[in-house]
C-alpha cells in the first residue's frame, strides 16, 4: 500500500526529507531554548526524552518522574519534544486525505509512523530505523495529553515486540498485581484509586505497558490519575494535590503520583489476574471467575480505538495475555474499603 497522494517512487524519499528537516528544527530548538535530556524506563529498556527548554520539559516531568533513570546510559528510543514557538514544522509531504479518523496518518511506509492528536494539537513522528521520534506541540497540551503523552509513539515503537501499551489500570503488591480494565463508567478508575488509597501498590489507572510473554508483567508508564468530580469527592485526600484545580465543565482532575501518592508508585508487577469491574450500586464487593473472552472484550476495544495501526498484532498480544492469566469480574460495591480488601484477598488466593 502506498501513501495517499504520494507517488510510489517518491514516498520514501519525501518522508526521509521531511523527517530530516523536522529533526533539524527540533535540534535548533534545543540550541535556542536549551537541551534538557532525561532517560526513562520503558519495560526492560529505556527511552531518552530530549526537550527544547525548561517549559517543554516540564510538560512531561511529573508523569514520568517515578520511572526516571540515570540520564547517562543506553536508550533504545530517543524522543525529541518541542513547541511551535521554538520552531514550526516544515510543510508535511502528505495530503489531508492521509489523516485517518483516529489520528493515524497513512504514510504507506513501514519505516515511518505519524499521528496527529486532535484536541491536543500535537504531531508525533517515528523513524523506526533510527530509533528517533519527534513530538511537536502547537500549543500547551491539555491535561489529558499530559497524563499519557507519547502513546502513539510507544505503540508503534513496540509493535514488533511482546510489549503493548494497554488501556487499563494496575494495582497490587510489588510481587503480584492485577490489571483493571473496562470502558468508561465501568468503575475502573474508582477501583484502582480505592486500591491505591487502601494501601496497595499502583502502576497506573488509565494506560500501562504490559508484557504478554510467558511471564506476564505490567510496567508503569504514567504516574498520574484522572478523577471525575464525583470520584474526587469519594477520595477527598487527593483534592489537595490536584494539578488543575480550575477546570472546565467535564474536565477531569489530574493528580500526579509524585504529589499525591509517591509511596504507592511501582515500576513493575507480575500480572496474576485481569479484573473487569462492574458498578452494582450495592454495598458489598464480590469477585467471580469469568472466561478469558470477557477480559478480551474489556481490554481490546478501547486499546485498539485509541492506538491506530498494528491492530492485528495488538489484538494477538491481548488475546495471549487474557489466555495466560485468569480473568475475573469484580462487582464493585459502594463500600470503598472493600475494594482493596477484595483484590488483596484474590491475590493471596491465586498465589497459594
Amino acid at each position: 500500500m502506498t501513501a495517499v497522494g504520494l507517488p510510489p517512487a517518491g514516498t520514501r524519499a519525501a518522508l526521509e526529507r521531511f523527517f530530516a528537516d523536522a529533526l533539524a528544527v527540533a535540534e535548533r530548538a534545543t540550541q535556542t531554548q536549551g537541551r534538557i535530556a532525561r532517560r526513562y524506563r520503558l519495560g526492560r529498556d529505556a527511552f531518552r526524552l530530549v526537550a527544547a527548554g525548561a517549559e517543554a520539559a516540564a510538560v512531561f516531568a511529573a508523569t514520568f518522574s517515578h520511572i526516571r533513570l540515570a540520564d547517562a546510559g543506553e536508550a533504545g528510543l530517543e524522543i525529541h519534544a518541542w513547541s511551535e514557538d521554538a520552531g514550526p514544522l516544515p510543510p508535511a509531504p502528505w495530503p489531508a486525505e492521509a489523516y485517518g479518523q483516529r489520528g493515524g496518518i497513512d504514510l504507506g511506509d513501514g519505516r515511518f509512523s505519524a499521528f496527529y492528536q486532535l484536541g491536543a494539537d500535537t504531531l508525533s513522528l517515528l523513524d523506526r530505523a533510527r530509533g528517533i521520534a519527534l513530538y511537536h506541540m502547537r500549543r500547551s497540551p491539555p491535561y489529558w495529553e499530559r497524563s499519557f503523552p507519547f502513546r502513539p509513539i510507544l505503540h508503534a515503537w513496540l509493535a514488533d515486540t511482546g510489549l503493548q501499551p494497554v488501556h487499563a489500570g494496575a494495582v497490587g503488591r510489588p510481587g503480584a498485581g492485577v490489571l483493571v480494565t473496562g470502558p468508561s463508567g465501568s468503575g475502573k478508575t474508582t477501583t484502582t484509586i480505592a486500591c491505591l488509597e487502601g494501601g496497595l501498590s499502583y502502576a497506573g489507572d488509565d494506560y500501562v505497558l504490559v508484557d504478554a510473554g510467558p511471564r506476564p508483567t505490567v510496567y508503569s508508564l504514567y504516574g498520574g490519575a484522572k478523577l471525575t468530580d464525583d470520584a474526587l469527592r469519594r477520595f477527598p485526600r487527593l483534592a489537595a494535590h490536584v494539578w488543575n484545580p480550575e477546570r472546565a465543565p467535564g474536565e477531569k482532575a489530574l493528580v500526579f503520583g509524585e504529589a499525591g501518592f509517591p509511596d504507592a508508585l511501582v515500576a513493575e508487577m507480575p500480572i496474576r489476574a485481569i479484573l473487569v469491574p462492574r458498578v452494582t450500586g450495592r454495598r458489598d464487593t464480590t469477585i467471580r471467575r469469568v472466561p478469558s473472552a470477557v477480559g478480551i472484550r474489556a481490554l481490546a476495544p478501547t486499546t485498539l480505538a485509541h492506538l491506530p495501526g498494528h491492530g492485528g498484532g495488538t489484538l494477538a498480544k491481548l488475546t495471549r495475555l487474557c489466555a495466560a492469566v485468569p480473568c475475573f469480574e469484580l462487582a464493585a460495591g459502594t463500600d470503598l474499603p472493600q475494594l482493596p480488601a477484595a483484590v488483596d484477598r484474590l491475590l493471596e488466593e491465586i498465589g497459594r
